[in-house]
């Protein structure tokens, strides 16, 4: 597998989302044009960037840092802000929502004897190619890294030690709001633990991810939707989550019951965890990563996903005592972690 492409951008939000967008421009116009082909049902593309400048205004009020990328990328690539925009908008995409998935396994102690967030991200296999890494390093002195689509921030760390990672859900309550990629952008403008969660509720969030914000001895699984949210705390060490609401105050939220897949990963990730008989570092974090059941055959169900309709395309896996950050580009069965940043 092609490793993913790696950037280091610096200044400004803006003039580090000009370098990105100048960089990645093939990637942002390939992630465009999937965009295009997924309108909601009985919309088109263009119906949906009327309706971006109303997902805009609210993402400007609170995260104009974030504006300001999306602003300089657009000017980077030469594509239009507007619809530059509106890719971050997962909520208009209705084939593709349910197809984004992940899972995670986070390890504090009892469970390690440092704080780990290991990460799957599962994506079509078309999507592979829109990927790309980022570093990047701001003018006031914060610094980030970031894995996603085009320009876009799936899981992420700054140096403030806030590790940004999660799992799609499917909820129904979507409205008009800041568009939930964007909420996971801007976790990672946090300068602290509780500035991190108090972002992942904005109570004009479009819609939620499962957001999951680690620190240096602590996590915590923001389970939400564009009007609740509950939290979800580790047990013995151990914080897992795949693709379905596990709160009970969230179930009625739910727009995809009996998801298969979701629930079989989540199960393993739960059955590995407790079978530890020893406090996992990094190394051993990854090797959950690559688990293919008790069949010993990856699949649609199993931790490193094989399927025609949405692999495993990039493992992430952090220690962030050691300031480590890792990445496998592709199946991390059969392609390599390798030391991507450091934190400092």
């Amino acid at each position: 597998m092609k490793p993913i492409p790696f950037l280091s951008v610096s200044g400004s939000h803006l003039d580090c989302g000009k370098q990105v967008g100048a960089a990645f421009k093939e990637q942002i116009f390939h992630y465009r044009d999937l965009c295009k082909v997924d309108p909601p049902e009985k919309l088109t593309w263009e119906d949906c960037l009327k309706e971006t400048v109303k997902f805009i205004e609210p993402t400007q009020k609170y995260y104009p840092e974030v504006v300001d990328e999306i602003k300089g990328v657009a000017e980077g690539c030469g594509m239009d802000f507007t619809e530059a925009f509106a890719t971050t908008i997962e909520e208009f995409y209705s084939n593709s929502y349910p197809i984004k998935a992940c899972t995670d396994i986070i390890l504090l102690p009892p469970a390690s004897n440092h704080t780990i967030v290991a990460h799957n991200n599962d994506l079509p296999p078309s999507f592979y190619d829109c990927l790309t890494a980022i570093e990047w390093n701001f003018g006031d002195g914060s610094k980030m890294f970031s894995v996603g689509l085009g320009f876009m921030v799936s899981t992420g760390v700054n140096n403030s030690k806030i590790v940004l990672s999660g799992d799609a859900v499917s909820p129904t309550d979507t409205r008009i709001g800041i568009p939930r990629a964007l909420i996971a952008r801007a976790i990672l403008l946090a300068k602290n633990f509780d500035d991190a969660v108090k972002i992942a509720i904005n109570p004009e969030r479009a819609s939620s991810y499962n957001n999951i914000i680690t620190a240096p001895n602590q996590t915590i699984g923001v389970e939400g939707s564009a009007t609740d949210y509950d939290y979800l705390f580790p047990t013995k060490g151990v914080l897992t989550h795949s693709n379905h609401y596990c709160s009970p105050k969230m179930l009625h939220f739910e727009a995809k019951p009996n998801y298969t897949s979701s629930i079989e990963r989540l199960n393993s990730a739960k059955r590995l965890s407790a079978d530890l008989n020893k406090t996992l570092d990094l190394k051993g974090a990854e090797e959950l990563l690559k688990d293919h059941g008790q069949s010993g055959v990856g699949d649609d169900n199993t931790l490193c996903r094989h399927s025609e309709i949405s692999e495993t395309t990039f493992s992430f896996a952090v220690d962030l005592d050691a300031g480590i950050v890792e990445l496998a580009s592709g199946h991390p069965c059969t392609n390599p972690f390798k030391k991507v940043w450091q934190i400092k």
